[in-house]
């Protein structure tokens, strides 16, 4: 009875051994899932400014999924990629290509073309300029702010600002100053973006509060806790700061004490 079941076995082995040869002699290889498509790719960046560049891949369960990433055409941006981050220098629009290596087929890469729309960013110098250049431009949306870098103090910004509710806009910082005070942004509604520069050292509290569209926060540099108001910004973002480091951060409720942010 042993020997029969030792035989037995041993020919199912060798039957199972030369299906998997017959399967691989028909062609490819029957489990492979090749990609379809790469979607949630940024179209939008800030010249001077990283952007992440992340894609979804279809199906989620495509056998490989490794995006790496090239420039085809920078126009006039002098645009670059290095590490899946995208730098443009000046304004414009810049065309990048997806690759996925293998993903169509074992020997046959999958790519997929972007363009990406890089805008300027406006550098203010004082209080004329910025009410000049907000009352220059059209109402815009959340979704397309106009950028600005606030090479001034912060006297009057938050009461211009409101001026002007319609028009939406990205803030960044002159590279002088360390502190951004508490209350400084308090109750502006039309701040949708913020980047934080590295030489910012200390957030005060309420400086972000009520700022009902603010969804996105960029930290360029190190904080300490001890230096960031636990309520400098809504919900959890020091908590999530102080894990995560420079990054981006996110939110789908602003201005909510309860809002959860996230790093992308």
């Amino acid at each position: 009875m042993k020997e029969m079941i030792e035989k037995t076995a041993v020919r199912i082995c060798f039957m199972l051994s030369a299906l998997l040869l017959a399967i691989t002699a028909c062609g490819p290889d029957p489990f492979f899932i090749p990609v379809k498509h790469i979607d949630g790719v940024p179209d939008t960046g800030v010249e001077g400014k990283i952007l992440p560049l992340n894609g979804k891949v279809t199906p989620d369960f495509a056998t490989y999924k490794d995006i790496s990433w090239i420039v085809t055409d920078n126009g006039n941006t002098v645009a670059v990629i290095k590490e899946n981050r995208l730098v443009a220098v000046d304004s414009g629009l810049v065309s990048i290509r997806a690759v996925i290596a293998n993903g169509t087929a074992e020997g046959r890469d999958y790519t997929q073309d972007f363009i990406v729309t890089i805008r300027e960013i406006k550098v203010i110098n004082n209080i004329l300029e910025l009410e000049q250049y907000l009352s220059a431009q059209p109402a815009n949306t959340p979704g397309y702010p106009y950028f600005i870098k606030l090479e001034l103090d912060f006297n009057g910004v938050a009461s211009t600002l409101n001026n002007y509710p319609d028009k939406y806009v990205g803030l960044d910082f002159s590279n002088t100053i360390q502190t951004i005070m508490e209350n400084t942004f308090f109750n502006c509604k039309s701040i949708v973006e913020v980047t934080i520069p590295v030489n910012v050292k200390a957030i005060g509290a309420l400086a972000f509060c009520n700022c009902y569209g603010l969804t996105s926060v960029t930290f360029e540099g190190f904080i300490s806790f001890a230096s960031f108001a636990d309520d400098a910004f809504p919900g959890d973002l020091r908590d999530k700061y102080m894990t995560g480091g420079i990054g981006t951060y996110i939110t789908n409720a602003p201005a909510d004490d309860n809002s959860v942010w996230k790093k992308q």
